[in-house]
């Protein structure tokens, strides 16, 4: 990223990315949550508490020497003393993962009883990621990262998500046998479906149906694609919840707004942070709404900014206005 920031407290949609795994665990009510750290520790474990759902446990383990993905989680799992269940392990540079697509991955190792389900994705250009090999009969078999991987082996359009839901046992039986005899020299979590696999214990894989949920952030690029991925699936809410925007392509919709059905967002619009429109507003060209709340029938004048404040129902604010309550905050 080429930053003093550690990478998974850029900014995606107004939200920190690590928000977005720790957001979707808590829906899941996973608790607890582990969070695997390295740079930026203390900031990284505080941005990660702002986000658990209340009463989850929030655990951190630190990662010293990165040592690949097995030793990563192998950190967390030493937390985990007395626990029994499933472990779904995400990654804190992954923002567009959707809710479904977990709830699909649970949903099939129940009905399958698989102890372990890994997520997949079709891609044209599988460059960089891992690829799935399955025999003939269409079983996942192992998983071949991008440098260890045959001729043969590359052309595989299907890749490994690094998402994955496993057995407690499983895992930590795992991942104590994994070495790190490759070109990088690291201990590869994928290495566990093959020792899985090699057990006679059967390994699903369940594709994602967007290709772009599972892409990573690695760079700015990548960061904006994120951003721009995320903003347009906000956009495609709106507009089928009965919200009208005049040109979407211009209008910012940080992850946390709310608008209610038949506002009229106008081009340039700007709607951050925990904002909350009501029913029937209008919000005109180039307005600014920062973390405040709107009630119903308000209309902002094009140019106006709104900024941490509560605005009643059937207010009008005239164009270019500046309204802000600096003790909004502490009052809500």
């Amino acid at each position: 990223m080429k930053s003093s920031l550690a990478k998974v407290l850029h900014q995606v949609a107004g939200l920190p990315m690590l928000a977005f795994p720790v957001r979707l665990s808590g829906k899941l009510k996973a608790d607890p949550i582990v969070v695997v750290v390295g740079k930026g520790r203390t900031r990284v474990s505080r941005v990660a508490a702002d986000h658990v759902r209340p009463g989850c446990r929030l655990l951190t383990a630190f990662q010293e020497k990165r040592l690949g993905t097995a030793h990563a989680v192998l950190q967390g799992v030493k937390l985990l003393k007395g626990f029994s269940g499933k472990v779904l392990i995400l990654y804190g540079d992954v923002p567009g993962l959707s809710l479904q697509t977990l709830k699909r991955m649970l949903s099939r190792a129940e009905r399958k009883g698989e102890p372990m389900v890994i997520l997949s994705a079709m891609m044209d250009d599988p460059f960089g990621y891992g690829r799935i090999v399955r025999d003939s009969k269409g079983e996942v078999l192992r998983i071949v990262e991008e440098k260890d991987s045959s001729r043969t082996e590359k052309r595989i359009k299907e890749v490994n998500a690094g998402i994955y839901l496993v057995d407690f046992t499983l895992l930590k039986k795992g991942l104590s046998k994994i070495g790190n005899k490759n070109v990088k020299r690291e201990f590869y979590l994928t290495d566990l479906v093959y020792m899985a696999v090699s057990s006679g214990l059967k390994v699903g894989a369940l594709q994602a149906g967007d290709p772009g949920e599972i892409k990573g952030v690695n760079d700015r690029a990548q960061l904006a694609d994120a951003i721009e991925r995320i903003q347009n699936k906000k956009i495609e809410s709106l507009l089928k919840s009965g919200v009208t925007l005049r040109s979407p392509g211009t209008v910012r919709l940080d992850f946390l707004v709310q608008v209610g059905r038949d506002t009229v967002i106008e081009a340039g619009a700007a709607l951050v942070g925990q904002t909350r429109i009501g029913k029937g507003c209008f919000l005109g060209h180039n307005c600014t709404i920062n973390n405040s709340y709107l009630g119903n029938d308000v209309v902002i004048g094009p140019g106006a900014v709104v900024s941490n404040s509560r605005i009643n129902s059937g207010t009008v604010i005239r164009a270019n206005s500046v309204i802000e309550d600096r003790d909004y905050d502490k009052r809500t």
